[in-house]
């Protein structure tokens, strides 16, 4: 046993010697606290933390969104008034009846418009009203131009409806009334009602078509070049008579067939025209014997 183990039992007391270790002094444990006291007051709780970061986010959008509009605004206001996007050209395509003029004022541009002052939408809504126009497209041509495209309805013959004359298209619409300018050497339709277009469109554009297949069919044989079509008249109980050439002869086509009668008739005429004679009327319409036609000469 050592000396100094001797000397703490020489009383008759075993004491525990202190711990030799070097006491720390306060400042080293406030010194080793301090980092986590100071995190503890730093840092934010998890939700706080996400709408203080969400906040600066917005801030930050917010501040980019409102540079850019203000740029695009100054961008705008320059280019809207700028003398270089000013209209010096004014390309028209697809225009037929109307005039490149026209078309250009149906659409409400003109030159020296600024050119980002042309509403799109609103010039093919303007264009499209128009009865001849049935298709439009504007396209802006930088910097000083713009482009229109049209498709014109096509007039196929004249309906006189109630004693006012109506181009009519292919299928069968009667689509203006006819105005100084449009076409009017068209053959005829007549027999067509207003009461029955306000009734039963439908089934009137359905006569007009079969108005027009009489006027196709008969465009296709040699005849129509010696006797061009004049008119065509639909009789209530569904008749057909083409009136042809200038001395007005009659075909009385009844109802359907129209390709073989009018080849029929054809025959009869040519024949007739070799004996210098014309027929005042041809009658095919005969249902009983449809083989059989008849003249009335003149």
């Amino acid at each position: 046993m050592n000396s100094r183990r001797r000397n703490r039992i020489r009383h008759g007391n075993y004491i525990a010697a202190p711990d030799e270790r070097p006491e720390r002094d306060a400042s080293e444990a406030a010194a080793t606290v301090e980092p986590d006291n100071a995190a503890f007051v730093t840092a934010p709780n998890g939700r706080f933390g996400r709408v203080v970061s969400g906040f600066k986010i917005l801030v930050g959008v917010t501040s980019v969104l409102g540079l850019a509009v203000g740029i695009g605004w100054s961008v705008y206001r320059y280019a809207v008034n700028a003398p270089a996007f000013a209209i010096t050209r004014i390309e028209v395509e697809g225009a037929v009846h109307l005039s490149d003029t026209k078309v250009a004022e149906l659409a409400g541009i003109r030159s020296g418009q600024n050119l980002f002052r042309v509403d799109i939408d609103r010039a093919e809504q303007k264009l499209l009203g128009d009865p001849w126009i049935v298709q439009a497209k504007v396209r802006h041509q930088l910097p000083d131009g713009v482009r229109i495209d049209i498709a014109e309805r096509e007039a196929r013959a004249i309906a006189v409806i109630e004693e006012r004359p109506y181009l009519v298209s292919p299928d069968g619409l009667p689509f203006k009334t006819i105005e100084p300018g449009d076409p009017h050497d068209l053959p005829f339709v007549t027999g067509v009602s207003l009461a029955n277009l306000a009734r039963d469109a439908t089934r009137e554009r359905e006569r007009l078509s079969r108005a027009l297949e009489v006027l196709r069919q008969y465009e296709r044989i040699e005849l129509s070049r010696i006797h061009p079509p004049q008119e065509v008249h639909l009789s209530p109980s569904g008749q057909v008579t083409l009136m042809v050439g200038k001395a007005g002869i009659a075909l009385e086509l009844g109802a359907g067939s129209w390709q073989k009668k009018l080849m029929m008739a054809a025959r009869v005429i040519g024949r007739l025209q070799a004996q210098r004679r014309l027929p005042e009327i041809v009658f095919l319409d005969n249902q009983a014997h449809p083989e059989r036609v008849v003249a009335r000469l003149k």
